[in-house]
This record gives C-alpha cells, sequence and structure tokens, in this order.
C-alpha cells in the first residue's frame, strides 16, 4: 500500500457518514445562525459568525439616501476651514472666503458733515417770504 492509499484510507475513516449534499453552515461550530431570511449576510462578532441584515451589520442599502445631510459644496467646504470665530463671511473669488473682523458699529458712528450748530438750525426752520 502506498503512502497516497493511506492517507486516503484515513480521510476516509474520518469523514465516513459526512454528507456534503446534507451539510448546512449552523452546522459549524463558530457559527450562530437565528431566524434566517433572505438577504441577511454573515458577519464575524470576534467569537462566532453570526447571521445580519443589512442594517444589523452597519451596512447601508444601495438604495439609501442622505436626506439629513448637506452635500459636498466647494463654497460650504472653504467656509468651514475659516480660522476665527468673529465675523463677517466675504466671497472674494469663487470658492474663496474670508472672515472679515473689521469692528462695525451700528449705534455710535461719525460723520464728516457739518456739525449741528444752533445758528444753522435756526436758519434751517426760518420761512421764506418771495417779495415781488
Amino acid at each position: 500500500m502506498s503512502v497516497t492509499d493511506i492517507l486516503l484510507a484515513e480521510i476516509a475513516k474520518n469523514i465516513s457518514g459526512l454528507s456534503l449534499a446534507n451539510h448546512k453552515l449552523q452546522d459549524h461550530i463558530d457559527t450562530t445562525i437565528t431566524s434566517i431570511a433572505a438577504g441577511e449576510l454573515l458577519k464575524w462578532n470576534g467569537t462566532a459568525w453570526t447571521n445580519n441584515t443589512l442594517a444589523e451589520a452597519g451596512i447601508a442599502a444601495a438604495s439609501h439616501v442622505h436626506s439629513s445631510y448637506q452635500p459636498l459644496d466647494a463654497d460650504l467646504t472653504a467656509i468651514v476651514g475659516l480660522a476665527g470665530t468673529v465675523g463677517f463671511l466675504k466671497k472674494t473669488a469663487a470658492n474663496t472666503w474670508t472672515l472679515d473682523t473689521t469692528t462695525y458699529s451700528p449705534t455710535t458712528h461719525t460723520h464728516n458733515y457739518q456739525p449741528l450748530d444752533a445758528d444753522l438750525t435756526a436758519i434751517v426752520g426760518l420761512t421764506i417770504t418771495v417779495l415781488r
């Protein structure tokens, strides 16, 4: 008897009674199958292979939508990258923004006009009479 024949005989002895046609996945010692359903997949949980739905496995379906997310946009990406926390957004070019940190005061400011003068105020209040 050859070495090959001996090995084949040993293999046959160890697998006698094994029928591949009747082999089930849950027969494996490191597989836990519960409530199997169409469309599920196997996921390793650290100790065993378990059946999961896409959602249970943390996988989004191909037909899903991101209705609660802002689509990628070059302007928004540029704005997010700005340093600083206080100022007005100023667009300087396509997809380019800066943060205008100039201090603006809507309640107190000065003008380059004639200062308030009592005589000028009195003159403005005069009634003009046209003589003919």
